[in-house]
């Protein structure tokens, strides 16, 4: 089942991600936000080459997936709650992230709009779970840590308004909002409708767009961006 939450949004959230929980994907009709090894959807094959490193190639469904295609990931006799059930634990490699954020840009950009959901390595996350892998992802290579990072479900924001100036961001300014985005799913388990910032409140769909084009600069040099533009939503393409 999704995870949810009744705590309000927080305008202002500035503190480092206290701790990281292990969460399980649980795969059932009710959970159409993460699927694993799912075939039969129409997508967007990755046009780069398959990395060494656990055949991190990507690429991007654009259609919801119907439920004859969604399994269960419970082992176990149905219906016997003494049976131990044993749950897939998912995670990516950071250059698993980078390719699938290479590949979201440019389809972005190429269509105007973003795909419902994005398959990394054969599993499909929606939109709000990744944002946590971008966040997550701009943050660890900051760090220099190449560790996985774990899939968590990140539940859809609600709705919000986005009100943005345009402007730039200085790299120490967006690594602060992916702190301050990790730090609001860490607590609600799901993503945040908008984020106040120096230039207003920056929607869900841009904030998707700015890491996947920092983290596509970052495929590029091997270097995070020193500065990341800030748009409205639908100034397409945006130059960094």
């Amino acid at each position: 089942m999704a995870l949810t939450s009744n705590a309000s949004a927080a305008d202002n959230l500035t503190d480092d991600l206290n701790g990281n929980s292990t969460q399980y994907a649980i795969q059932t009709q009710n959970t159409p936000e993460i699927l694993q090894n799912t075939t039969d959807k129409e997508a967007i094959q990755s046009s780069d080459d398959l990395s060494s490193e656990n055949n991190n190639s990507s690429n991007i469904t654009y259609n919801k997936p119907s439920s004859n295609s969604e399994q269960s990931n419970i082992d176990g006799a149905a219906g016997d709650p003494s049976e131990s059930i044993r749950y897939n634990k998912i995670s990516f490699t950071i250059q698993g992230i980078i390719n699938a954020a290479s590949d979201v840009k440019k389809f972005l950009e190429g269509n105007k709009y973003l795909p419902e959901y994005i398959n990394i390595n054969g599993t499909l996350v929606n939109q709000a779970t990744f944002l946590q892998l971008l966040t997550a992802t701009t943050l660890k290579i900051n760090n220099s840590d190449n560790t996985l990072i774990d899939l968590i479900n990140v539940q859809q924001p609600g709705s919000g308004t986005e009100t943005v100036t345009p402007g730039t961001f200085t790299k120490a300014e967006y690594l602060a909002l992916a702190r301050t985005i990790q730090t609001y799913i860490g607590s609600n388990q799901k993503a945040p409708p908008t984020v106040s910032t120096s230039f207003g409140n920056i929607g869900f769909n841009s904030l998707i767009y700015l890491y996947s084009r920092g983290l596509s600069l970052y495929k590029s040099t091997n270097v995070l961006p020193a500065f990341l533009a800030v748009r409205p939503w639908g100034s397409f393409p945006i130059t960094d």
